[in-house]
């Protein structure tokens, strides 16, 4: 019996016995009824399967970019006198702003 789905085969279900004639024709209906929800359910299982990949493969992308933002991030200047600080909370996994530290003059250079 072949498992259809959107008018394409996508698997066979067979029945097989070692002796002859043990399949009537309950059993080929049997097999019709069978057919077309283990065919709905063998999709579903493929697009879950297809959305998990995808999910995992974003997640990665995701947590790679934030590991190259992080790593765009300027260190805090050394000033005498003066203690730096600075925290950059993304509202998700990524952010799209940066920041930098920058000397007014070469007097006020960083040590």
């Amino acid at each position: 019996m072949p498992l259809i789905y959107e008018e394409r085969v996508i698997g066979v279900l067979a029945l097989e016995s070692s002796r002859t004639n043990t399949f009537n024709e309950y059993h080929g209906r049997l097999l019709e009824n069978i057919a077309n929800p283990l065919s709905i359910a063998i999709v579903n299982a493929r697009l879950h399967q297809e959305h998990v990949e995808r999910e995992r493969r974003l997640e990665h992308e995701i947590l790679m970019g934030r590991d190259v933002q992080r790593a765009m991030l300027p260190e805090n200047p050394s000033v005498k006198g003066f203690e730096f600080a600075a925290r950059l909370e993304p509202a998700l996994n990524l952010s799209g702003d940066f920041y930098d530290y920058i000397p007014l003059s070469e007097k006020n250079g960083w040590a």
